[in-house]
């Protein structure tokens, strides 16, 4: 294998070989890798088809979402982005609300960069010709540098921008640069290119996600939070991080499978405290039996007492 597996990915690969051994089944499987059985499924025609390398994350060796962030930092933010209508600019669904978009749309929305899309089919076949040349021409050149592998890809690949831009790019009426400097801090930068999913809490402060559960930790009551509208921002080096109103909160992740396991502890907790108090209460009522030179014990039942003014009730 050209990549090496990590931690989590090798786990796997254990698992599906017990799976198709019959050793296990994929209810026990979902247990083992804290995933559901639909997931499973998935999982096991990838395993299937690839062997262990279906396994690996379809993520390793992808450009990450910082080119964006890079290129806002050294060229600072156009003025408009001319695109096709290709899903990750714009929502294509018949009857899509008005106010919903994709995550480029929001980003581009709040960085007030205007995205305008190509309507004619002259506008769409110069984007697809671009497109079209370069598909054709990147293998081959660089078959030609000898590249095999993505690392060399990306290294290569700003020489081959600044060659193929001198070759084919046309000279603007206007040389003034449109771009502006980014006015905002680093942190607001990162937030508005992170992926952002609105969650709701719940009334112990919890929301469902990717089939585990993100507790929020807060000091006090959290009652202002109960049905609070968060986000969670899944940045682009891994981090998540958790806000409401600008702030920042920690939280607590379980998977399904440590969910089961906290809520069988709860019963053994609670079996257990009523066993306490079974054996508490015995224990009361042993210690409070009368001794065997007690009075209570020369005392004769339906008689009267021997003296008239106690009386025992």
């Amino acid at each position: 294998m050209d990549m090496m597996m990590s931690q989590k990915e090798a786990k796997r690969g254990q698992v599906m070989g017990l799976l198709l051994a019959g050793k296990v089944d994929q209810k026990e499987a979902g247990k083992m890798l804290a995933v559901s059985v639909r997931q499973i499924k998935r999982i096991l025609r990838r395993y299937r088809t690839l062997g262990l390398p279906g396994l690996i994350s379809k993520k390793r060796g992808r450009v990450s979402n910082r080119r964006g962030h890079d290129h806002i930092v050294a060229h600072g933010l156009p003025v408009a982005l001319y695109s096709d209508k290709h899903s990750i600019f714009r929502i294509n669904a018949k009857g899509a609300a008005p106010e919903s978009g994709t995550q480029f749309g929001r980003a581009t929305r709040e960085l007030g960069i205007e995205c305008i899309h190509a309507n004619s089919p002259q506008a769409k076949r110069r984007v697809e010709r671009a497109n079209q040349t370069l598909q054709d021409r990147l293998p081959k050149e660089m078959r030609l540098a000898g590249i095999s592998d993505i690392a060399g890809a990306n290294n290569w690949l700003p020489g081959f921008v600044a060659s193929f831009n001198r070759r084919f790019a046309v000279i603007p009426k206007d040389a003034v640069d449109a771009h502006i400097a980014y006015p905002g801090s680093a942190d607001e930068l990162t937030n508005i290119l992170s992926v952002q999913i609105a969650k709701t809490l719940s009334k112990n402060l919890s929301f469902q996600h990717e089939c585990n559960l993100i507790q929020a930790k807060i000091s006090g009551t959290g009652l202002v939070m109960r049905g609070a509208k968060v986000t969670l921002h899944d940045h682009f080096d891994g981090t998540r991080v958790l806000r409401w109103r600008n702030r920042k909160y920690t939280y607590t992740t379980l998977t399904k499978a440590q969910r089961k396991t906290a809520e069988a502890d709860g019963k053994t907790i609670n079996a257990r405290v009523e066993e306490a108090i079974v054996k508490r209460c015995t224990t009361d009522i042993k210690r409070q039996k009368p001794a065997a030179g007690h009075p209570w014990r020369k005392m004769h039942v339906g008689k009267s007492a021997p003296d008239s003014k106690t009386v025992i009730q």
